[in-house]
Order: structure tokens, then C-alpha cells, then sequence
């Protein structure tokens, strides 16, 4: 594939940022305590990464989809935690605002995630809905001005660390699919609670959680979009959110091809490197032309 030097430039920007500022000694701290330095979020946002989309009066990039998947790769590709941080601010947590958002919800977020200084998340999965999202049981019911909404919410990324979730409530059980309201959930609102953080294989160093609504009171001005037009934001914000994963995916299948041909070049056997020996080579070989494959599915 051949680029513009315009994205060539973002290319180099996204990789050379992630090898300076994400060494393998940092990596391995975060792998060890599952902290993320709170320094390095701040340069993610000093640099742009975490308003790739948003429009520039609001401190974002006003970049396109294809800027922000070249630098989610490249970042993927020296830490996937990382990709997970940038990620989540330009696609979970933003989408449905880009797409739903009054222009004053979209000041008063979206402005805020793009400069860094808030963080989002997004809250669609249940206990009992996953892949059937239109099965969610979390509720919404009218009250004056406001909305209670009862209900919980799993594997939440990000959640106990973020400022405000995208909820999505029944506010018309039975319609099912087509009863769902979005909601602009401030986590700090009486009846708000996180469930204990996930132990996890990988990703470490980004919490997931379960969040908990107890008769939460949001008001009808943090109603994200139309009364029960929520499930069609959820789908179109999620197929933005799977190119993400698609790039992120691209990434760390880059890193590992080049550590494989790092360690064949550095491994010897019988007297030779084992890059010298053609079963090895083919193995390599295998690896680059699916790795292309995926990335030519991701970008074109």
C-alpha cells in the first residue's frame, strides 16, 4: 500500500511516539502492577492521540478514519494497552456523540476527551446481553425532567477510571431493540458503583468493570438522541469500534512477526541461525502474507 506523505507523516508520528515514550521496561511495569502512568495519558493527549476525529475548534485533530486507524496499528504494535487508552477515546466513548450529540453535549464531553481531560467509556454490555445487545434488561423511567435508570452493566472497559459512560436503557421494554434511549451517565452521580475490576490475561493496566445504576437520576439534557432510537446509535458506534479492534489486531500481529524474525535471525541451531533453514523461512513467510492479507482487509 502506498500512502501520502500526509500519512506517512501521522505513521511515523503514532510509531515513533509509541517507541520513545513506551519502552519495554515501562510495559513491564504497567504488566506487573496494572497501573498506567497517568503522565503518559496526559502526553497521548498533548500529542492529539485522543481526539484523532474530533473537530479542531474543539481542541481535537479534525483528522478521518484513516489517520486513526494507522495510528491505533502503530501504537498496537509496541502496546496494546495503550491502543486501548486511544482507542476508547475516538471510538466507544465519542461515537455515539459524534453521531447523537447537541452541540452542547458535544462542548461539554466531547471537547474534554479530545484535550484529555476527561475520559469516557461505554456502556452496552450485560450479565445477560452480550452479542444479543437488544436483550438488555437496564431500565429508564421518566420522572419530570429526569430519568431513573436501574441496571448493570459488565465488563465495562475502562470503567472505574472514567468520567462519564454512554448507558443504553430500556425506556421501553416492550419494544425491545427498538425501546432503547442512549444516556450520558456522569460516574460520579449518587447511585453509581463499579464492581472489582477484572482479572485478566491480557490488556493489563486498563480496568474492566462492571458498573451499577441504583435509581441514578440523569437529567433529560444528558438524553443522547431520540426516545427510543438508542440501539441504531449502539450498532452504528460499534462498527466504528470494530475497525479499531481490526487495526489494534494488525498491530500486535506485526510486532510478533517482527520478533519471529528478530529470534530465527538470533537462534542457532546445528552450526546455523534458523533463519538459514527453509522449513523456518517458510514459516516466516506464511506469517508476512497473512499479516498483509489482514492489513490490506483493514485498509481497503
Amino acid at each position: 500500500m502506498v500512502f501520502s506523505e500526509k500519512y506517512e507523516l501521522i505513521r511515523k508520528l503514532a510509531k515513533d511516539f509509541a517507541e520513545t515514550e513506551i519502552p519495554s521496561q515501562l510495559q513491564d511495569e504497567i504488566d506487573q502492577t496494572g497501573n498506567y502512568p497517568q503522565e503518559l495519558l496526559k502526553k497521548f493527549a498533548k500529542y492529539g492521540f485522543f481526539g484523532i476525529k474530533a473537530p479542531k475548534e474543539l481542541g481535537g485533530q479534525g483528522a478521518d478514519t484513516l489517520a486513526y486507524v494507522i495510528t491505533i496499528e502503530e501504537i498496537a504494535r509496541v502496546s496494546m494497552v495503550s491502543a486501548i487508552y486511544v482507542s476508547g477515546a475516538n471510538s466507544l466513548g465519542s461515537g455515539p456523540l459524534l453521531l447523537a450529540g447537541t452541540k452542547e453535549q458535544i462542548e461539554k464531553y466531547l471537547g474534554p476527551v479530545a484535550r484529555g481531560e476527561m475520559y469516557p467509556s461505554f456502556g452496552l454490555t450485560e450479565p445477560g446481553a452480550g452479542s444479543d445487545a437488544g436483550s438488555l434488561v437496564t431500565t429508564a423511567v421518566r420522572d419530570g425532567d429526569y430519568w431513573i435508570l436501574n441496571g448493570r452493566k459488565a465488563f465495562i472497559t475502562a470503567a472505574p477510571i472514567s468520567d462519564f459512560c454512554i448507558i443504553f436503557a430500556k425506556t421501553d421494554p416492550s419494544k425491545g431493540s427498538k425501546g432503547i434511549t442512549t444516556f450520558i451517565v456522569d460516574m460520579k452521580l449518587p447511585g453509581v458503583s463499579f464492581g472489582k475490576p477484572e482479572h485478566k490475561m491480557g490488556i493489563i493496566g486498563c480496568p474492566t468493570s462492571d458498573i451499577v445504576l441504583e435509581d441514578v437520576r440523569v437529567h433529560d439534557s444528558n438524553r443522547l438522541g431520540e426516545v427510543n432510537k438508542g440501539f441504531t446509535n449502539a450498532m452504528k458506534t460499534l462498527d466504528y469500534g470494530r475497525l479499531g479492534v481490526a487495526a489494534q489486531s494488525v498491530g500486535v500481529g506485526q510486532a510478533c512477526l517482527d520478533e519471529a524474525i528478530k529470534y530465527a535471525k538470533e537462534r542457532k541451531q546445528f552450526g546455523r541461525k534458523i533463519a538459514d533453514f527453509q522449513a523456518i523461512q517458510f514459516m516466516i513467510a506464511d506469517m508476512a502474507t497473512e499479516l498483509q492479507a489482514a492489513r490490506e482487509l483493514v485498509y481497503n
